[in-house]
């Protein structure tokens, strides 16, 4: 049994795919009995499930698409891949605040080393790991240029992104069942 945190792209992001996520737990709920979501940015805690990861993500996407009308990607990890994400943050940070993860849908098959080469972005960090970015907004997210869009375009997958605390309270929320 696995316990598996998926964040739903492009949800309630600028007045758009608007979402409830009280609706959604229970939409969810009929799937999977104990699916908890937090906040409104589409974050959805599924613990204790026998699915595969791709089972998940395929039930969860359509449940959206019928519920709600959105056709959104759900990115999928388990709660141990996201502590060992949290557990290798590369760089030194004294503010979590400045500290963004950018979830891949999937690996890119774009060459990284290039693009992590000049990983500085108007005063703003990020690196490629995997299927996954480390961002460093050192003003802020809503300043930077490294947007999901942006990563998105370079390394051609869809991509959603979530701040410090956010990953940090997921974490907590599972570790508590």
């Amino acid at each position: 049994m696995m316990d598996y945190i998926l964040f739903l792209r492009a949800v309630n992001v600028a007045g758009k795919n608007k979402l409830k996520m009280q609706d959604l737990k229970l939409a969810l709920q009929s799937e999977f009995l104990d699916a908890q979501t937090y906040i409104q940015s589409g974050n959805i805690l599924i613990p204790n499930c026998d699915l595969t990861k791709t089972q998940v993500t395929s039930i969860v996407e359509k449940i959206v698409l019928k519920n709600f009308d959105i056709d959104t990607t759900a990115i999928i990890k388990t709660t141990k891949e996201l502590q060992g994400i949290m557990d290798t943050i590369p760089f030194q940070i004294t503010e979590t605040k400045q500290l963004y993860f950018c979830f891949l849908e999937k690996m890119s098959t774009q060459d990284t080393t290039i693009l992590n080469a000049v990983n500085q972005h108007h005063g703003d960090n990020f690196i490629v790991q995997n299927d996954m970015v480390y961002i460093q907004c050192l003003n802020g997210y809503g300043k930077t240029k490294l947007t999901n869009h942006f990563f998105e375009k370079k390394l051609e997958t869809s991509a959603t992104t979530r701040n410090y605390n956010t990953i940090s309270k997921l974490i907590e929320m599972a570790s508590k069942r």
